[in-house]
């Protein structure tokens, strides 16, 4: 990198080392922010907590008559 640089983003060094002298960097603009993780609603966490409570109890149940 020459001196007075600018640079958007980040500077790595794959032959010698990376001087910053006068050398402005700043943050890289990203795309778009990322989409908000999907949420269940209350009833379905509920049955999915009850189903997955039948399943565990079942399990349990056949390993006890094994």
């Amino acid at each position: 990198m020459n001196t007075g640089a600018n640079i958007a983003g980040r500077a790595l060094a794959r032959n010698g080392a990376v001087t910053l002298d006068t050398n402005a960097i700043s943050f890289a603009t990203c795309g778009a922010s990322p989409p908000p993780v999907p949420t269940l609603a209350q009833w379905a966490m509920i049955a999915m907590t009850l189903l997955l409570g039948f399943a565990g109890y079942t399990a349990m149940m056949r390993r006890q008559t094994a």
